[in-house]
């Protein structure tokens, strides 16, 4: 058997490329885009043909399995299979006319690292490739969000399945019967965290960050926090004719200036990382010839600071108090979640600035401003992701675009850092360092 470290680029690049042509075909619409949709058949057929990729592959080194809540699990068995695992997958579904590699490629590089590691002896440690089900929430709403992997966490409701409906009227526990799984035993699939040593994620960035850094790869520092609140603003619905100006109550002009302090709040911001977006706006009564007399609108304030993510929600708290007092309307708000940033191991970091120096790479670390599944797992000791840069700056949208090279070198180094971190004896517990500040030198 040839030893893993001596694999060469072009063979990740024959590799990637071959299983990229065989699932990237799944779900494509015909302009290109990708339509993929949680717990569909496309989804459950892009993680089969994954699968039957092993099939038949170094007989004996892997195992594969469905879990209950449909994650498709694929394992290098280790030389010590009793020892916790390291995990590393992404996910296959997209959002509705949606781009080719958000998710995705980090399942194409996670099955690329484990076929070429086959080929050499195997690490002390199993890796197990995960194509979590369901990380984006479109079919189902925002409480199917990364359905598949916080299940493995532990932090599902059972009876969002029966809860949770698509626009056709099917149920979450519908779909999932479709397909053969039953709804009564999701909470099953759940693994302790003592189970598993590691885990690690490569994804694309979602943004303009590593493009506009030069960066073809780079560790994650952390993944932003998420708070979205709900704010309904009442005034007084009255004739669009009679009602003058300086008698009006209207709820739609409060919540526009709303939507303008938030605005103002993460535009304040001397780093550039605070965002709050208002992103939906329902009115009623909805006439040409009336007055609004209520506004429902969400903010979502999203930051990988903790104390910048509290500041801006009592700022825009505060502000909306000011604006309902002035415009003598009634304002509550409530929240939808409210999620902590997540600050990534350090010690994964450093394995993961290792394998980008050992590939040739600059080692540098940069933050993630969207959610991903790791995000399911936080409060383990060993987490972390890799990202690959984005060209386009685009995601969820067929305008996702990365250079075939970045690709192959992130999937290089993700097989580098896998391969540390499997090679970690037993009780190889470092200490974890729960700081989402960035070392100098590394920004």
């Amino acid at each position: 058997m040839t030893p893993a470290g001596s694999l060469g680029r072009s063979d990740t690049d024959a590799l990637l490329r071959s299983i990229v042509d065989e699932v990237s075909t799944i779900g494509m619409l015909d302009d290109g885009a990708t339509h993929r949709l949680a717990y569909s058949a496309e989804e459950r057929r892009a993680h089969d043909v994954l699968a039957a990729r092993f099939a038949g592959h170094a007989p004996g080194r892997f195992s594969t399995k469905v879990d209950e809540a449909g994650n498709r699990w694929i394992t290098l068995i280790g030389r010590q299979p009793r020892l916790p695992p390291v995990l590393t997958g992404s996910h296959l579904d997209s959002v509705p006319h949606g781009g080719a590699w958000d998710g995705a490629l980090g399942v194409y590089s996670g099955a690329v690292a484990l076929l070429q590691l086959a080929e050499g002896e195997s690490p002390l440690r199993s890796i197990s490739l995960i194509a979590f089900a369901s990380e984006e929430s479109p079919r189902f709403a925002q409480s199917a969000y990364r359905f598949g992997s916080r299940a493995i966490a532990g932090r599902i409701d059972r009876e969002d399945v029966y809860r949770l409906v698509d626009d056709g009227g099917i149920t979450l526990a519908d779909a999932m019967q479709a397909l053969a799984m039953d709804p009564r035993l999701v909470a099953d699939a759940f693994v302790p965290p003592s189970q598993f040593h590691a885990l690690l994620e490569l994804h694309i960035d979602q943004g303009l960050l590593l493009k506009q850094a030069g960066l073809p790869v780079s560790a994650v520092s952390a993944i932003t926090g998420s708070c979205r609140l709900r704010v309904t603003v009442v005034g007084q619905a009255d004739h669009s004719g009679a009602a003058r100006m300086s008698a009006r109550r209207d709820a739609l002009a409060a919540a526009s200036e709303i939507v303008l302090a938030a605005e103002r709040i993460a535009k304040a911001d001397p780093h550039d990382d605070l965002v709050l977006t208002v992103g939906a706006i329902r009115v009623e009564p909805g006439a040409v010839s009336v007055v609004p007399g209520l506004a429902e609108l969400t903010v979502d304030i999203r930051s990988v600071d903790a104390a910048t993510m509290d500041a801006a929600q009592q700022g825009i708290r505060a502000a909306i108090a000011d604006i309902a007092q002035t415009r003598r309307v009634e304002a509550t708000i409530g929240v939808i979640r409210d999620v902590a940033p997540i600050a990534m191991s350090e010690h994964v970091i450093d394995v993961t600035l290792s394998a980008l120096r050992d590939n040739g790479l600059p080692a540098k670390r940069m933050p993630s401003h969207a959610g991903h599944d790791t995000g399911s797992f936080a409060g383990h000791p060993r987490l972390g992701m890799i990202f690959v840069r984005n060209d386009s700056g685009r995601s969820h949208s067929p305008d996702e675009h990365i250079a075939w090279a970045d690709a192959v070198a992130g999937t290089d180094v993700l097989r580098s850092s896998l391969t540390a971190l499997a090679n970690e004896a037993a009780g190889a517990h470092p200490a974890v360092s729960t700081a989402t500040t960035i070392p100098e030198g590394e920004q």
